[in-house]
């Protein structure tokens, strides 16, 4: 048996069979990847074949038995291939090969050949088909004999830690893996992403048909007359969400839930009273380091977003000592002074004794025992989720966030934008720090950076200048950005300006983004002024202050801005202090949900207009008219 890669979850079940939930007959995966041989050599391995392939320039579908099941592998060209260039005709092929769309991108990856270029290409396809991609994407190193390059690295952390080694992996174990990231997602398939289907096509068909009436906008849109706009169209946010915390305890009442015990997180679904259920088991924190514990709960988050709202604290009295508490305590810190209102205490074993009732204490009482002997899942022990549900209701819906200082697990969602030549480019790579990356101007199109940035993990998008792009193009682009953003939405709009009076250039770039993302842009955007020299200098101080225009551009802004010398690094912490206060102030971020309803007063707007103008036509020509008949 190989050994899978430390940040991967292992899997539950006992037999490839039963991998997939009971109401699915079909396994559907696309496999990408750097060299075509490696491709296929997987293919086989989940197909239990062994077939020799020619390089395909399109995708090829194979379907195999598997049991009583079925499985569906979507072969694509490697991505040295020219036609891989071409994404959206890729896509076009893959979405209708596995219709409604793939459960699972397997993205296969050697190493050595695993290039930025790659990763900017591989990232691409997974963004353009959707916005869920990377949660259903799982990364398979073809070789452990050498290290994982930076561009793998990156990969890899895109793709929520997903990755196994190939090499000694059994087939059975794989198919378990693809079987996790199904469990994850609740069987979810993979579908093309809103920006090519609603309410992207409303966007494209307003700027096509300046006639589109409102309603028929609106109905595009996927809305329906007096229905609000809602909230994100991601994947629900579970009623409960549960993580099980302590020692080897747990895996008692755990391994009913899994069928194996890690000393990684592991994550399931279920339901109770048509009410959604997390569940995350955490690893054996008890007996981990500081930074261990800390790495944990951050993967632990993840899985429960926006943050648990149930910590079950599971003990045997008879081993519980002080210091099993003071642990217990620490973990629970992470989470800030609120966490034991969140918490119960969970007994395994018979027996008590005055630590445990010092914890109990803590917990306001709460507690709960639970039989080894007894086999059970957690959603169908009624007295155990009664009392989660009366501590979710006492917390009025509350749930646990980390501290700051912990919380590198959620990332911070930023777009740059500004004119052609303003320097987005080299701001992005100095808030990132990387150098070399792609510049939005070669592209026109939306570029994507990531990297930890302070301790906090950054998510930057890079705007290409709109002003002289067609309006379908300005709707696209704007519409992707925000987007790439999900499913929190971005935390920060950053106009980027040299320290310079504004252009007409900078003043069109702004008048368009006005008029694309509405007047609520403004209440999430700071300004960047960028210099290649201290930022301390008087004299940039004294221009910003004097220039009547930048002056009015700040007091649109809200005051917030920032000086960062592009070549020192040094007044980054600077930058994300002042972003992370704005975010702190405003507690919200710019949705999909705002874009979509900024676009929706637009046209309503412009339907006033051109209603205005058409009596204002037909008056005129009753006044003509009238004239022409008294002459």
């Amino acid at each position: 048996m190989a050994t899978a890669s430390q940040n991967v979850n292992p899997l539950t079940r006992s037999s490839s069979y039963e991998m997939l939930p009971p109401h699915m007959s079909e396994l559907k995966v696309v496999v990408l990847g750097n060299r075509w041989s490696e491709q296929n050599e997987v293919g086989n391995f989940l197909l239990g074949k062994n077939t020799t392939i020619a390089a395909p320039d399109r995708c090829l579908m194979i379907r195999e038995g598997l049991g009583d099941k079925h499985i569906t592998i979507i072969h694509t060209p490697d991505l040295l291939f020219p036609k891989m260039d071409n994404v959206k005709e890729f896509i076009q092929q893959c979405d209708k090969l596995t219709h409604p769309g793939p459960h699972v991108f397997l993205l296969v990856l050697h190493p050595k050949d695993f290039t930025e270029d790659h990763k900017r290409k591989l990232c691409r396809i997974l963004e353009n088909f959707s916005d869920q991609s990377f949660d259903h994407s799982l990364v398979l190193i073809t070789t452990s004999k050498m290290m994982t390059p930076p561009a793998l690295n990156d990969m890899i952390r895109k793709c929520r830690y997903r990755h196994l080694n190939w090499r000694n992996l059994d087939r059975l174990e794989l198919l378990k893996c693809l079987g996790q990231v199904v469990e994850e997602n609740i069987g979810q398939h993979v579908k093309l992403s809103v920006d090519t289907e609603d309410p992207a096509s409303t966007i494209i068909s307003y700027v096509q048909s300046s006639t589109l009436h409102i309603t028929e906008t609106a109905k595009a849109a996927g809305l329906r007359a007096g229905e609000q706009i809602p909230q994100h169209r991601s994947k629900p946010v579970s009623a409960f969400r549960i993580v099980l915390i302590g020692g080897s305890e747990k895996t008692i009442f755990a391994k009913f839930l899994w069928s194996q015990s890690s000393p990684k997180a592991l994550v399931t679904y279920g339901e109770w009273k048509g009410q959604q259920l997390t569940v995350v088991k955490t690893g054996d924190l008890i007996s981990q380091s500081v930074e261990a514990v800390r790495r944990e709960m951050k993967v632990c988050v993840r899985f429960c977003s926006p943050g648990p709202n149930v910590l079950l604290l599971f003990v045997n009295p008879s081993d519980f000592t002080e210091e099993k508490r003071k642990t217990l305590e620490f973990i629970l810190s992470l989470f800030g002074g609120n966490a034991f209102k969140y918490s119960m205490v969970v007994f395994t074993h018979e027996g008590e004794n005055e630590t445990v009732k010092k914890l109990i204490k803590d917990c306001k009482q709460r507690q709960h025992r639970i039989s080894h002997y007894k086999k059970v899942r957690i959603e169908t022990d009624e007295e155990l989720m009664q009392k989660m549900s009366k501590m979710v209701r006492d917390n009025r819906g509350g749930c646990l966030r980390l501290n700051k200082e912990d919380d590198a697990s959620t990332a911070l969602n930023l777009v740059v934008f500004g004119r052609k030549g303003a320097g987005k480019t080299s701001a992005a790579e100095a808030i990132v720090g990387q150098t070399g990356l792609h510049a939005v101007s070669s592209s026109s199109q939306c570029v994507k950076h990531q990297g930890e940035v302070c301790g906090r993990w950054v998510s930057l998008v890079e705007l290409p200048a709109l002003s002289a792009e067609p309006e379908e193009t300005v709707m696209e682009e704007s519409f992707r950005c925000v987007s790439l953003c999900d499913p929190e939405g971005v935390h920060a709009f950053i106009l980027v300006l040299p320290v310079a009076p504004l252009t007409d250039e900078d003043e069109a770039e702004l008048q368009t983004i006005q008029n694309t993302f509405g007047s609520r842009v403004n209440d999430f955007t700071m300004i960047l002024f960028t210099v290649e020299s201290d930022p301390g200098n008087p004299a940039v101080a004294e221009f910003i202050n004097k220039n009547r225009e930048i002056q009015d551009l700040c007091q649109l802004c809200g005051e917030r801005s920032v000086v960062l010398n592009i070549r020192d690094k040094q007044t980054i912490p600077d930058l994300i202090k002042a972003l992370e206060e704005m975010i702190d102030d405003r507690s919200s971020s710019f949705t999909k949900d705002i874009f979509t309803r900024a676009l929706m007063e637009k046209i309503t707007n412009d339907s006033m207009v051109r209603r205005r103008f058409s009596v204002l036509s037909f008056n005129m020509r009753q006044n003509s008219d009238s004239g022409s008949e008294a002459e």
